[in-house]
């Protein structure tokens, strides 16, 4: 019996110590739960991989931007108002004197003129030259505003080694020489190119024109007296011309603003000189007149704003020409 007793204990006090440990253990849980399957990692091809660049900033024109000096204040929404265009922050609105679609069709139009300025090089000398200089004159003008565009336009991003280019070219154009007439023939196939949708490469500068690098003012002025005289004018003579020509008077007038604005910046002639920058003036508020005219349907206005517009000009060449 005693035998039978200290076995006993013996088996009480392991049971004891068995359950003593258990109490000590951290509960277990349920086990973890099985890891998701992922997709495997793509395997890249040297085609694919040519898909993309290897430096994003290789795709990329201009200055990178410093976005701690960001403006609060919003570009302009556009509006036919020739007054205080340029808001505080200064960012001019662009858009509120010429829409991204005028400028576009503007370039087709011109590259027209300049495939047949540019041929060949006794043809380029005979006087092709000179359309040339006012074809790239204007070409360097309109990829100047495109560069400062204060909204979405067509070939922002080649903007400014477009008007470095055609810049180049139009100052090249004084003369006929062979030297000219190949600077003006890469200008032309680089311009062809680019209204094709590729690429253009070319040299790189400040987003804000030097104007005064841009182009002549003669050319600017020549580009006026033609939208003025031979087009505006006689499409507002009547209300049945108006009526015929609303989108071409609106391309125009539109035109005929810009360079309004063009022709007054640091750079050009007599860009110093208040009587004349208050023709210029004078000459933007008349053109977008004719713009509103447009839109509202109304002749009357029309040609109310292009007598303006006409007597502006002829007080402005009593002063000044060229």
């Amino acid at each position: 019996m005693r035998t039978i007793a200290m076995a006993l204990g013996v088996l009480a006090a392991t049971a004891t110590a068995w359950l003593t440990l258990a109490a000590q253990q951290p509960s277990r849980g349920k086990p973890p739960a099985a890891l998701p399957e992922r997709a495997r990692p793509p395997q890249w091809t040297e085609r694919s991989k040519s898909a993309f660049f290897e430096n994003a900033g290789d795709a990329l024109v201009g200055k990178r931007p410093d976005y701690t000096k960001r403006s609060s204040d919003a570009p302009a929404s556009p509006s036919g108002n020739a007054d205080d265009v340029s808001p505080s922050g200064g960012i001019f609105a662009w858009s509120k004197i010429i829409a991204p679609e005028i400028i576009e069709d503007e370039v087709k139009r011109i590259a027209q003129g300049v495939n047949e300025a540019v041929v060949n090089p006794q043809q380029y000398a005979g006087g092709g030259y000179k359309s040339g200089q006012d074809h790239f004159s204007m070409l360097a003008v309109l990829f100047a505003i495109v560069a400062e565009y204060d909204g979405d336009v067509r070939w922002q991003r080649h903007a400014i080694a477009a008007r470095e280019e055609f810049a180049a070219a139009g100052f090249g154009s004084r003369v006929g020489s062979i030297q000219a007439f190949n600077q003006a023939k890469a200008a032309r196939e680089d311009l062809t190119s680019m209204i094709a949708g590729q690429t253009l490469k070319g040299k790189d500068g400040e987003a804000k024109a030097t104007w005064g690098k841009v182009a002549y003012r003669p050319p600017l002025m020549r580009r006026l007296k033609i939208a003025q005289e031979e087009r505006l004018n006689g499409w507002t003579a009547s209300a049945g011309e108006f009526k015929k020509n609303t989108d071409e008077i609106l391309h125009e007038a539109q035109l005929v603003a810009a360079l309004a604005e063009v022709i007054t910046r640091d750079g050009f002639e007599y860009a110093d000189d208040d009587t004349y920058l208050g023709y210029s003036k004078e000459l933007k508020k008349s053109a977008l007149d004719v713009v509103d005219a447009v839109k509202q349907n109304n002749a009357a206005n029309a040609r109310s704003a292009m007598s303006a517009m006409g007597k502006t000009c002829i007080a402005c060449h009593d002063g000044y020409r060229g």
